[in-house]
This record gives C-alpha cells, structure tokens and sequence, in this order.
C-alpha cells in the first residue's frame, strides 16, 4: 500500500511538470486558433487546456504508453487553422467554422479508433521522412507567420514577444522554462505598457461563456466533404505525431508502447475534445520528457489531464489580466524549432539532394498552398524517387556461359561433350533483388541482346519477389523466344511469380524448367 502510494505521488508530480510544460502551449495555440476565426481569444484559451485535459486522460487511461502527456501541437494547429480557411471559403462563419472544426475533430477521433480496429496504425509511420521533415518544416514557418502580427502590434506585444522567445532560448530547459518565459513576457508588457500605455486589443480578454456553448448557437450548415477530408488527414497527422511521440517515450523508458491501444485512446480523447472544447491535438514530445524525466510511468498521462482540467476551470477569469503577446512568442519559438536544419545538409550531399528536394516542395506547397495538397504531393514524390533509386540498381548481378561456368550435375559423357560443343550458346543471368516494372525492362534489353543464345538461362535464387508487370514481360521474353527455335529457362522461380499453364495463353509453356533448382 506504502508502494502504491509513492508511486502515485510520483506520477502527480510527473504529470504536474508535464502539464507545466504543455499548458503555455496549449493556451497559445488556442487563443491563436479561436482568436483568428471568432475573435474569442480567451475562450480559445481555455478549449486549448480542455483538449489537453481529455487527451492526457484519455491516453492515461489506457496505459498505452509510459509517461505520454497530450495536448494541443504545432502540426494539428496548422491542420485545424488551414481547415478552418477551407470552410470559410466554402461559406461557414462564425460559430459556424468552430462547429464546422469540431465535427473534423470529432471524426478524426473516430478514424483513428478504426486505424486501430484494423491494425493500420503502424503504417502511418511508413511515411518517407523526408515528407514528414518538409510538413513539419512548412508547418514551423506558418506558426511563425500566424504569431508574427503580435509582434508588431505595438511596443509592449513587441516586449513581450522578444522577451518570452529569448527566455525560451537562453533558459536552462527544464520544465519550467515555459512558464518563465510566459512570465518574462508578461513582466516586459506591462513595464512597456507602463511607459506607452496599454490596448484592449492586446489582452487574451475575459471568456465569452464556456467553449462548448458554439453548438447551441452555431449553423448545422457546413460544407460536409470538406469535413471529411480534412478529418481524415487529421487522424493520419495526429496518429502520426502521437505515434512519433511513443517511440521517443519508449526510449526514454525501456518499455514499450502498445500502438492499437494509444490510437484508440487517441480517438476517444479527439471524441471528448470536440465536445467540449472543438480543438485537438497529439502526443507531445517535450512535455512527454520532462515527464518521465520527473519519474512519470504508469498514471502520468492521468495526473497531468487532471492538472490541465484545474487549470482550465480556476485560471478561466484571470485571463483578461494576461497578454497575448508571450503566448505568441512561445508559439513562435516552438515554430523555429519544427524547422528541421538537417534539410540544408542534405542539399550539400549528393546522395541526399533528392530527399532534400522532396522536402522542401512538401515545405513549399504547405506555406503556399495547402497542407494535405502538400503531404500528399510529397507522399507520391517519394514514391516515385524509390522506383528510380531502385530502378538504377541493376537487378543482373552477373552473366555467364556454360564454358564460364560449367553444371556440377553429374551427367553421361555424351551429355557432358554435347554441352561442351554448344557452350557459347547457353548463357545465364544470377539476378538479385527487386524483380519489377522499373528494373524488368533492363532485364529484357540484356536478354534481347544475347542473339547468339540458343538457351538464356534466368537464376533467380536471389530475387526476392516479381510484380505482374515483371512476369509479364518474362511471358513475353519466353514467347519470343520460344518463335525462334530458342528457350528461356527459369531456376529457382519465386513464388510469387505464380507460374502455372493459363490455357488457351499464348504463353502457356512458360514454366520453369527445373522447379527445384537445378541447372
């Protein structure tokens, strides 16, 4: 019971130092969120702590993984705010984008239940990283240019912006150093503002009711495919950075996550959030850190969503007393910190030029244009980037001759001379690999140029697997072969090459000669 009580002790104190970590943030992302479409700084505020608290809980819950802590995130921001703009061009305003968001939300939460139903959630970290590395870039800059307007708003936002982001800089990093920050920042304001005055503008504000209260006012009308849409590049986002989240918790801790388990939690805090507060979010990585490096396993997930949900109901009218700007700041600084330097190493390595360019595109088109439009774009890059790389590799590890390379079968002396006499005219590939669309015709170029070839032998012991495309063009070898009083034989065929005679095909003898192996 002594044990039991401890290590409580120790998840509330982990998870309080998680949320010290998340909260400055959540704040921030949410007054910036529900600022720019309703004008309702502070309401936004406290949807940001109410997301935090569901999904810590949530997550915490299903002890899914050691010391997670969840709340709002850069990425899942940028993806709700550029939603957001695509509803308002589609017609929604007012209450009726922030119903229009928690529906995205809501349905993201659901998607990410069914990734985990059906066991898909590990293939959302199969996305090249070059696509993630350009996303989280694009997205960095875009939360730097949604914070930037603070800055410039006046002298002492200008204060408060700077010093929150040198704060965040210079600081020792501990926990606390986003509330320092915050509290630098607030400190700068108001000593500026003592000497130019102070504007109403420029204050998070009192909160206008309680963030749910958009689905009594709010218009049933919104543009519906466009929800869908982005709900379903919100569950692969969000799935993605709370799973990102997991392995670097798994290697903090020793232990190791269970990916079915935090998708669904995921979801159901997504379901929790959109209700209450219609914003979402992800696992975080710092604030997953500093809690496990605080002692956080089992619970804190738990601890920190109970902290977060005090914190929004007790800090609720404290908020007109509190600038934007440090919130900006801290924004702004966790923006630069999304931008990933290592692209810049890339573009001076040769071999890396073209993940460095794929990058890049997925940074531009995210600023420029449309975050899903680019994630999408850089997903087909990538793509193609691999069957070219794979392409250039040649599948044909070596040719030879019967004289080269002579059979160990033991075979009867007439046999052996007759091999003897028509050696040159046997010739063999080994082959090695990827056997498909992009590295089959190389292999018919070879095979057509042995002219002189009675007998073209293909070893594919070492071929891993064939696409169709593959086995057709062999068909096609064979068959032209085969028109010219010349055969192509086959060892050692992969299965998944399926070999079998399709009567009536004009191909139907292609099979291999020795099914075994044998040469």
């Amino acid at each position: 019971r002594a044990h039991g009580m401890r290590r409580w002790r120790a998840a509330v104190a982990a998870g309080a130092a998680g949320a010290a970590v998340a909260l400055p943030q959540a704040v921030g992302l949410g007054a910036s969120l529900w600022g720019a479409l309703v004008g309702d700084a502070a309401t936004g505020a406290v949807a940001g702590m109410l997301a935090g608290a569901a999904l810590s809980l949530t997550s915490g819950l299903a002890r899914a993984t050691a010391g997670m802590i969840s709340s709002p995130t850069g990425p899942t921001f940028v993806l709700l705010l550029g939603a957001a703009e695509a509803f308002r061009a589609a017609g929604a305003a007012g209450h009726g984008l922030l119903l229009a968001l928690a529906a995205t939300v809501a349905l993201g939460g659901v998607l990410q239940a069914l990734l985990a139903l059906v066991r898909l959630g590990e293939l959302v970290k199969f996305i090249p990283y070059p696509v993630v590395s350009g996303f989280m870039t694009g997205a960095g800059i875009l939360m730097v240019l949604s914070e930037w307007k603070a800055a410039i708003a006046g002298a002492a936002p200008l204060a408060g912006f700077a010093l929150a982001m040198l704060v965040m800089h210079f600081a020792p990093k501990t926990h606390a150093r986003p509330l320092w920050a915050i509290g630098a920042g607030i400190v700068g304001f108001y000593a500026t503002a003592a000497i130019v005055g102070t504007d109403p503008g420029w204050m998070l504000g009192r909160a206008e009711g309680a963030p749910w209260r958009f689905w009594d006012t709010a218009s049933l009308s919104f543009p519906v495919r466009l929800v869908l849409v982005y709900a379903l590049a919100f569950a692969v986002l969000a799935s993605l950075d709370s799973l990102l989240t997991a392995i670097v918790a798994d290697l903090a801790t020793g232990t190791r996550h269970n990916a079915r388990r935090e998708l669904a939690a995921q979801g159901a805090g997504h379901l929790l959030a959109a209700a209450g507060a219609g914003m979402g979010g992800a696992g975080t990585t710092g604030a997953t850190l500093v809690a496990i490096s605080a002692g956080g396993r089992e619970g804190t997930g738990m601890a920190a969503g109970i902290v977060m949900l005090l914190a929004a109901l007790l800090l609720g009218p404290w908020l007109s007393f509190v600038p934007l700007a440090p919130f900006a700041g801290l924004i702004a600084y966790v923006g630069l910190t999304l931008l990933d330097r290592d692209i810049l190493l890339w573009l001076r390595t040769p071999a890396a030029r073209a993940d460095a360019a794929i990058a890049l595109i997925v940074a531009g088109v995210t600023v420029a244009y449309d975050l899903m439009v680019a994630v999408g774009l850089g997903v087909l890059l990538a793509i193609v980037e691999f069957i070219r790389t794979q392409a250039m590799h040649a599948v044909i590890v070596r040719r030879w001759t019967r004289a080269e390379r002579p059979s160990v079968r033991r075979r009867p002396r007439e046999e052996d001379e007759l091999l003897a006499r028509h050696a040159e005219a046997i010739v063999g590939f080994d082959l090695k690999g990827v056997l498909f669309f992009g590295t089959a015709e190389r292999l018919r170029e070879a095979v057509e140029r042995e002219e002189k070839a009675r007998f073209v032998i293909l070893d594919m012991r070492r071929v891993l697997t064939t696409d169709l495309t593959a086995v057709r063009i062999i068909e096609q070898l064979a068959g032209g072969m085969r028109e010219k009083n010349r055969e192509l034989l086959i060892s050692h065929a992969p299965a998944s090459m399926q070999l079998v005679r399709a009567k009536g095909h004009r191909h139907e003898h292609f099979t291999p000669l020795y099914p075994e192996g044998r040469v």
